[in-house]
């Protein structure tokens, strides 16, 4: 409620200020000159002031109105006849616009500087208690008429009190003061007092814990008219660091006092000039010169020649500036010994600041730079033997670094743990087989990293740092963070890590891990094999033999044995050459001992103990034993599969002579779905060459993928149950087309009777199945649209002929009316076929010639214009005036139809709007939006085929037929034009039709 008063004043003072100036004008009018309005511009500057701008501005609109009203004649009337009197008028107007302008920015002004100065004041304030605090510092004020003390907080500090708990009275205050000291602070304030003078005092307090503090009271008495005190404020410091070093000073100045009395042999004198007054006699000692031999700057020449002149350059520095002097040089002995100096001097000050002696000292300090001299040659040596032991450890850990990175190339993994466990530093190879980076491992342990580990390894460290003792080749069975599921073989190793020192204690641990599972695999590989090929020896219906390098039998199966008619006995003492038939002797010989054919097949003749011979296919594989180097044989005769192979080898000479000439489509699939086989035929067909169909998935490369799930069922139930003998689908092309494909399928059994692969011959019969689809779709809907006004009709007319409903009552009329309806529906429907299939069959021609688009795109808003009025819906039309090479009645025939769907699924009194315009294509570009309920997107396409419409009982609530919108696609794309929809369900929809530009009007 106050800041609707607070807004409210300004505007009340504008009318009551311009109300008052109005009176005062009226009785003062005939006092003042004509042009004078000064009343109504204090009014307008008040009110600025009061208000600010927007006031203001009321003020001076009030100010005019109340001129133009009383003072302007025609008096009374708000009309001016007189153009100087407007002119007056806007005059004042301006000078008011322009006091109020000035006043308000005036006003503004202010409250900004009052705004910035209370900022800069509670700045200034807060500045100021920081540094109290940080001085410790309080601030007093003493009423001396009612006696009362303010204090600041900071005084609860400064007296040692708990915060909160100083109650402010001189009570307390005094009872905080070193009794010692209260009678001297009296006085000192009773005199500041009394003598008009500024209080200062130091004195002490006791803090509660017994502590005696330093402060400093300071403060200004201020007096009445009179001359009498009524206010003393001042400040109370905390002083206990000044005075600590000003103790300090008095403790260094008595012991330097002390000390110069006590070392005069050290002390020297000089007047302003720097003429020796007196020397010490440590000079004396040294150099071997008296007092009288030191005069006149004689004593230079004891100075060593190589330190005098930067001396004197200090020296005369010094004398000439007033500076400290302070140097350090070397003496001569008359013996010639050198000694260094270390030599201090101050200048003495006259009253009037001028220089009036110097005083020094002298010491010796040759021992200490002998010293120096040593220490330095040890520190520089030192730092030479950091400096070679730091590059022996950078490359010691560079080679470390190397042999770390060279383990990870050659797999080996490598670790190192300190005391706590904690991997202080591990490769490429180990940080990959836990699973994690490098710097995930550092200075974290086995039991944070890879707990399901910890339990395993975490004891075997523990044992090295225990005992000290190694664990070498330890094999490990494990799975990997990395690889969850698979059981890998490790050889690990750990060894401690001991330190440098002379005890040679244990610091860590370091580990070696390699992985041998290929090797155990192998190992357990070689084991199966070993125990297999003993059974295989004594089970293997193949012939067995073992030979050395000079084809000697050294071992034989009873299978071979017999293979070649002897007894085992009798075939151990045989030779190579003793049955094979294909070779000579020095042949055989030479092929065992070069192993020419080691590790392959051959095919060979045999001679049996009778002289028959047998072709035999042999494998040879090289086996070591021990260092000798011995060829095992695997014979297996092969003389009926040879005969069976020539027969096979015809037969499928004569299958594929008939496969690759038949006018099929012929596929062989193997039991996995992959392609074996394709005819000439089918890669004329489909466009791939034969590289690119053998060895692919058949389900994933030739089929559509909406047939491959039951493609594959058939396919398995022909390899399982032999069903689907015949069946019909579709193909892929290279090129995406679809060829429709009748298959009649084989399976194909081998010498067990196992399924084993499938052979499949196909017709293509896309074109038939597309004419089968095609009439049969349209016989569908034909025979529903043309069932559905009939099954009305019918109706309608067995209700009248029957008398059930008589033709003159208004039902009757009303099932008559129902009757003419659907018989026209049927008329339409009937003629919208008819039409439509003379235009795709071409019967029907253009008659193109010269329209112009704006006619036709009138007369289509004409006819359509009272069907939409019946509804309340509004036809707009932007004409484009452009002359086109087109049928006019089919282009007419276009607009008609849809401004027709428009209007029908427009709600009542919306817009419909006909536009066109030349898109960058050079083609006229024809838009129809209404504002309907949309068309969903997955119908934009299919509204353009026949008998298709967005909601089924469109076409008994509407009256439409379904073939409208095909229609006029068939006319649009005969004029080489498109069509489209574009929608936006509840929001309406856009149907769009291009025509191609010839000349423009």
């Amino acid at each position: 409620m106050l800041n609707k008063v607070r807004r409210i004043n300004p505007y009340a003072v504008a009318v009551l200020s311009v109300f008052t100036a109005t009176i005062l004008t009226q009785l003062l009018y005939p006092l003042l000159t004509s042009m004078s309005f000064a009343l109504f511009y204090a009014a307008v500057a008040i009110t600025a002031w009061v208000g600010g701008a927007r006031p203001g501005l009321i003020a001076t609109f009030l100010s005019i109105l109340s001129i133009c009203y009383f003072f302007l004649p025609p008096i009374h009337l708000f009309a001016i006849a007189d153009p100087g009197n407007f002119l007056r008028l806007v005059l004042s107007a301006l000078v008011a616009s322009l006091i109020n302008y000035l006043i308000s920015a005036l006003r503004n002004a202010q409250h900004q500087i009052q705004q910035l100065s209370d900022h800069r004041l509670k700045e200034s304030e807060e500045q100021l208690e920081l540094a109290m605090q940080a001085a410790h510092i309080g601030i007093w004020n003493w009423d001396l008429v009612t006696g009362k003390i303010v204090w600041t907080p900071q005084h609860e500090q400064l007296l040692g009190l708990a915060p909160g708990t100083f109650d402010g009275r001189y009570e307390t205050f005094d009872a905080r003061l070193h009794p010692d000291d209260r009678e001297g602070l009296n006085r000192a304030v009773q005199t500041a007092i009394e003598g008009q003078s500024i209080y200062q005092h130091e004195y002490r307090i006791i803090w509660a814990d017994g502590s005696i503090h330093w402060v400093e009271g300071r403060g200004q008495t201020f007096y009445d008219g009179m001359g009498q005190p009524i206010r003393v404020t001042g400040t109370l410091m905390n002083i206990d660091d000044r005075k600590q070093a000003e103790e300090a000073l008095r403790l260094s100045e008595e012991r330097y006092r002390s000390l110069v009395e006590a070392t005069t042999d050290s002390v020297w004198l000089t007047d302003a000039q720097g003429n020796v007054l007196r020397t010490a006699s440590l000079w004396t000692n040294l150099t071997g010169q008296a007092l009288d031999e030191t005069s006149e700057w004689d004593y230079l020449k004891a100075i060593h020649p190589d330190d005098r002149d930067h001396m004197l350059q200090v020296y005369s520095h010094c004398l000439a500036t007033g500076d400290p002097y302070a140097i350090e040089y070397r003496v001569l002995s008359q013996a010639g010994e050198c000694y260094w100096l270390a030599v201090k001097a101050v200048p003495v000050y006259n009253l009037d600041g001028s220089i009036r002696e110097w005083i020094g000292t002298f010491n010796n300090i040759t021992e200490r730079r002998t010293a120096e001299t040593i220490l330095l040659q040890a520190k520089l040596e030192l730092e030479q033997r950091v400096a070679d032991r730091t590059t022996a450890l950078q490359q010691t850990s560079q080679l470390l670094n190397n042999f770390f990175s060279a383990a990870s190339s050659a797999k080996i993994g490598l670790c190192i743990h300190d005391q706590k466990l904690r991997f202080v530093q591990i490769n490429e190879a180990l940080a990959a087989i836990n699973g994690h980076s490098v710097a995930d491992h550092l200075g974290r342990t086995t039991t944070e990293l890879l707990p399901e580990l910890a339990a395993t390894v975490t004891p075997l460290h523990e044992q090295v740092l225990t005992t000290g003792q190694p664990i070498i080749d330890l094999e490990m069975t494990t799975e990997l963070p990395s690889h969850p599921g698979v059981t890998r073989y490790w050889l690990a190793s750990y060894f401690p890590i001991l330190s440098s020192d002379s005890d040679a204690q244990t610091v860590g641990v370091g580990v070696i891990v390699t992985e041998i599972s290929a090797r155990k695999q192998a190992e357990n590989a070689l084991t199966k094999e070993l125990v297999q090929s003993k059974a295989l020896f004594k089970a293997s219906f193949d012939g067995i033999v073992v030979l050395n390098q000079q084809g000697y039998v050294i071992d034989a199966s009873e299978s071979f044995a017999r293979m070649l008619g002897y007894s085992l006995e009798e075939t151990l003492a045989l030779h190579v050459v003793d049955w094979d038939a294909q070779w000579t002797k020095e042949e055989l010989i030479q092929i065992v001992q070069t192993a020419e054919l080691v590790d392959t097949s051959f095919e060979t003749l045999h001679r049996r103990k009778d002289g028959a011979l047998n072709e035999v296919e042999i494998t040879v594989s090289e086996v070591k034993s021990g260092e000798e180097v011995l060829q095992l044989c695997i014979c297996r005769d092969i003389s009926d599969r040879k005969r069976a192979e020539a027969i096979l080898v015809e037969a499928d000479r004569r299958w594929r002579s008939l496969l690759d000439n038949v006018q099929l489509v012929v596929v062989g699939l193997d039991h996995n779905g992959t392609v074996e086989y394709v005819n000439p035929f089918f890669l004329q067909l489909t466009g791939y060459t034969e590289e690119e169909v053998l060895g692919h998935y058949w389900f994933d490369h030739f089929l559509m993928p909406g047939q491959k799930p039951s493609a594959q069922v058939c396919f398995q139930e022909v390899l399982e149950k032999e069903f689907h003998p015949y069946y019909q689908n579709s193909i892929v092309t290279k090129l995406g087309e679809e060829r429709m494909i009748a298959w009649s399928n084989t399976l194909l059994r081998n010498a067990e009777g196992k399924p084993i692969s499938t052979i499949s011959i196909g017709e293509d019969i896309t074109e038939r199945h597309r004419l089968e689809q095609m009439k049969a779709e349209f016989i569908s809907i034909v025979s529903h649209e043309l069932r559905t006004p009939l099954t009305s009709i019918s109706g309608a007319l067995e209700l009248l002929s029957t008398g059930l409903i008589q033709p003159e009552s208004d039902r009757g009329q009303e099932t008559i009316g129902i009757a003419a309806t659907e018989a026209d529906r049927l008329t339409r429907l009937v003629n919208d076929i008819l039409d439509l299939e003379r235009l795709e069959s071409g019967k029907i021609r253009l008659e193109c010639q010269p329209w112009d688009l704006a006619q036709l795109m009138t007369r289509a808003v004409d006819f359509m214009q009272l069907t939409a009025n019946q509804t309340g819906i509004t036809l707009l039309v932007e004409p484009l005036s452009v002359t086109l090479e087109i049928d006019g009645d089919r282009i007419l025939q276009v607009l008609t139809n849809l401004l027709s769907n428009a209007v029908k699924f427009s709600p009542n009194h919306s817009t419909i709007w006909l536009t066109a315009e030349i898109d960058r294509e050079h083609h006229v570009l024809l838009t129809v939006r209404d504002q309907g309920r949309g068309i969903p997107a997955n119908k934009l396409e299919n509204i353009f085929e026949r008998f298709q419409q967005v909601d089924a009982s469109d076409s008994r609530k509407k009256g439409g037929t379904g073939l409208g919108l095909a229609i006029c696609r068939s006319i649009v794309q005969q004029h080489g034009g498109a069509i489209w929809a574009e929608s936006v369900l509840e929001q309406g929809s856009r149907l769009h039709f291009t025509l191609p530009l010839t000349t423009e009007a």
